[in-house]
């Protein structure tokens, strides 16, 4: 005989109820699932044993339990991960949510353990297989193939817990008569407006160099046909509507006459932030607040005009 916890609407230890009864009765209880991901960030699902009870080889979770009577959601999220895969890796919590799928009536704490060396193994009476996914790919499953009630919130749980990775390239476009080329954006994760370099995001298979390239024609109108050698490289973290992006950023020079900048290319999302283009004198930037690391730009684009000695055609 399993005994759960039964709870009410906020959670709350009521005593404790037979699983069977719980089940039969549609009374709330508490129940946890482990997500064992690695260092690439993809994520392990299982396909449930067919001789499960509920849910027979659906998709799930890498591990999922009723919480014991008697127990914490983090004991029994330690007990389980060791019974169903064999491992003994510390657990992170991720949230809480509770669903209504009969029979299932629960309230479900969504533990991450990030998976090292250790051979995984299956219960089999748990689960008949599993392997590694990328998120996306996981994703896709919990929203075409047959699976568990509780991985689609589980791994929505991972993602808003999981920093998106994000490479960006930048152009430093600086005339002859050493002036650079920022524009100013008023991102909603920040305060106030601020000056950057042209640039963005590279698309799938796209090389750092193409995609100074592409971006510096979408942002300002100007073709360039070549970009320069990269100048600088940074890594930060944005903190944007409850998710955390790393950002991995590569800044190339870019050699030009002055131009009119056009913001023609600019998509819905870039026109709603954009406040303006200005061409800075370069003596300027390290001392104006408003733009974005100024004095690291303006050192790395005066280092790299004395060494070179550029000629401007």
């Amino acid at each position: 005989m399993e005994w759960l916890w039964h709870v009410n609407e906020l959670d709350e230890a009521l005593g404790r109820i037979e699983r069977e009864e719980a089940h039969r009765l549609a009374l709330r209880h508490r129940a946890g699932v482990v997500l064992l991901h690695d260092a690439q960030g993809r994520v392990f699902l299982t396909r449930r044993a067919a001789s499960k009870q509920i849910f027979p080889s659906t998709y799930d979770t890498s591990a999922s339990f009723h919480v014991t009577h008697g127990e914490s959601y983090e004991e029994s999220a330690r007990r389980e991960a060791l019974e169903e895969l064999g491992l003994e890796n510390s657990l992170r919590t991720l949230g809480k949510f509770s669903h209504d799928d009969p029979p299932e009536h629960q309230f479900v704490t969504v533990f991450a353990m990030e998976h090292r060396d250790a051979p995984i193994v299956l219960d089999p009476t748990e689960a008949a297989s599993g392997r590694f996914y990328t998120l996306a790919e996981a994703e896709r499953i919990a929203g075409s193939e047959p699976c568990t009630p509780w991985l689609r919130p589980a791994l929505r749980q991972l993602k808003m817990n999981t920093p998106r990775q994000r490479q960006s390239a930048r152009a430093l476009v600086v005339t002859p008569d050493r002036h650079v080329l920022l524009m100013s954006m008023a991102f909603p994760w920040l305060d106030k407006p601020i000056w950057i370099a042209p640039g963005g995001g590279l698309d799938p298979g796209e090389s750092w160099e193409a995609a100074a390239i592409r971006e510096l024609r979408e942002e300002t109108g100007f073709a360039a046909e070549v970009v320069g050698p990269v100048l600088w490289e940074r890594a930060l973290e944005i903190e944007h509507a409850g998710r955390t992006t790393r950002l991995h950023e590569r800044y190339f020079l870019v050699r030009a006459e002055r131009f009119e900048p056009s913001v023609a290319g600019h998509e819905a999302q870039e026109r709603g932030w954009f406040r303006g283009f200005r061409w800075w004198p370069l003596a300027e930037i390290a001392e104006e607040e408003e733009i974005e690391e100024g004095r690291s730009l303006q050192s790395v684009i005066t280092r790299a005009l004395s060494q070179e000695r550029l000629e401007f055609v």
